[in-house]
């Protein structure tokens, strides 16, 4: 035996396929958002990687550039001695300011420890 569906029944799976098909869509929507943010915080810890990288290698040409200005007393030797005492100061000082909760959260404190020398 067939069963006959009657239009009324037919509109109303219709309309539950649709209201369905929008909650899909709605959920996919926010899935892709949070991808999107997920992303967005790999990329900000790749930059972090990147930039702590970049002072690594800064700081270890600067060490060899240091050993190379020791025993030469020449006109670059002073100037660039200061310059290079100076960067680090100015660094460890900036480094300073920067708080890490252990996790995954940095914060700028620019007033911390300013007094503790």
């Amino acid at each position: 035996m067939r069963k006959k569906y009657n239009k009324s029944r037919n509109g109303a799976l219709e309309q539950i396929i649709a209201k369905q098909q929008e909650k899909i869509e709605h959920l996919s929507n926010i899935a892709q958002g949070k991808d999107y943010i997920i992303e967005a915080q790999e990329k900000e810890t790749d930059q972090y990687v990147l930039i702590c990288k970049f002072l690594t290698d800064t700081l270890l040409m600067l060490s060899q550039l240091e050993r190379l200005l020791m025993g030469n007393y020449c006109v670059f030797s002073l100037p660039l001695q200061s310059a290079i005492a100076a960067f680090k100061v100015e660094l460890s000082q900036a480094m300073r300011m920067i708080e890490y909760n252990g996790e995954d959260s940095y914060t700028l404190a620019p007033y911390n420890d300013e007094n503790d020398d």
